[in-house]
């Protein structure tokens, strides 16, 4: 849960004066100029130092944590994580250690923060498929490191804390319609049964799950010479292998299954996928789909949201949601009548 009050009040008056004079007090020397970077959960800057890094960066991109959201030790598995991945030869992005530690702390105001170097590369929205291939591969190199790293602080990739909580968080809202308000609970709570009809996170199936990204889009992916630098651990979870497939694909199209392909024969160079979740990639879609809506309506305080997310305020935008909860739901009917990765 969320801290509120005056913690909460100081992350979201944060100015880029008051985030320069911080990191000036842990002796490192701004020049001053700084840019803030497109983040909506923390707040995130670029900024130009005077004398470099011991490791020779004089550009770097500093996170404050949103209060609240996680446990020092659930951000110290994000850091040790990526770290991991990094001494395993993986190209990664990971913290800069002062004194010997990667999560600061802004002392009165409790706020965590961290430094990381910055790193040139390019975002691909297109991959070809050879660079599938290789994608693919790397996170074969990821999912095997995160198969022995126990996060003991990090949630579980369930029905209830993703897609539940975002429903729940959705009928909470202020400014969703009187007038919708039933009929969304009513399909919200049909998409759910669907979700968990085709999704299984149950003791069972603990063999697939395991310490994962949890947020490997385009976005989080630069690449550099050829190489994909995997960045932004913020989101690090237990979960299926199959959350970190299926956002680099679009979901059921019949081209994006033969880019899927591509991408799973990297995987599978390096060590086994388990095929038998693929139809879960419908599911995690649509948990994705309201845990964000949900999210959004949590952070709604923060001005940045309101700014950002306007159309939530329209009548119209809620309508789109209890249409797209009812397609989400006859889609994820339909996959257990047809798989459309069982055949290669």
């Amino acid at each position: 849960m969320d801290v509120l009050g005056d913690t909460t009040q100081f992350f979201f008056d944060l100015t880029p004066d008051r985030l320069l004079t911080e990191i000036e007090s842990v002796g490192l020397r701004p020049t001053g100029r700084c840019m803030p970077l497109n983040s909506l959960e923390n707040r995130v800057i670029e900024v130009e130092l005077s004398d470099p890094l011991p490791t020779g960066e004089k550009s770097i991109v500093v996170k404050f944590y949103r209060p609240g959201r996680w446990r020092r030790e659930a951000i110290l598995e994000d850091h040790a994580f990526s770290q991991r991945s990094s001494d395993s030869g993986m190209d990664v992005i990971t913290p800069v250690p002062i004194n010997n530690n990667t999560l600061l702390t802004m002392q009165q105001e409790m706020l965590y923060w961290a430094i990381y170097p910055k790193v040139r590369g390019q975002l691909v929205d297109e991959p070809t498929i050879e660079q599938l291939q290789i994608l693919g591969l790397k996170i074969a190199q990821l999912h095997e490191i995160g198969a022995t790293f126990q996060a003991k602080f990090r949630p579980k990739l369930t029905v209830d804390n993703y897609a539940q909580a975002g429903l729940d968080n959705l009928l909470q809202f202020k400014l969703l319609p009187s007038s919708l308000q039933a009929s969304i609970k009513k399909v919200g709570a049909e998409l759910i049964r669907q979700i968990a009809l085709n999704y299984s996170s149950s003791d069972s199936q603990s063999s697939v799950f395991q310490t994962i990204h949890g947020d490997l889009h385009y976005g989080n992916i630069l690449w550099n010479e050829g190489r994909p630098f995997i960045t932004d651990f913020d989101d690090m979870m237990v979960g299926p292998l199959a959350q970190d497939i299926w956002m680099l694909t679009n979901v059921g199209s019949e081209e994006e299954v033969s880019r899927q392909a591509a991408l799973l024969s990297g995987y599978e160079e390096y060590r086994p996928f388990p095929r038998s979740t693929l139809p879960w990639c419908q599911s995690l879609k649509a948990m994705r789909y309201m845990h964000y809506l949900g999210w959004v309506c949590k952070r709604w305080e923060d001005p940045i949201f309101k700014q950002t997310f306007v159309h939530y305020e329209n009548s119209s935008f809620w309508e789109m949601v209890m249409i797209d909860f009812e397609n989400m739901a006859r889609q994820l009917q339909s996959v257990r009548e047809f798989d459309p990765f069982g055949n290669y």
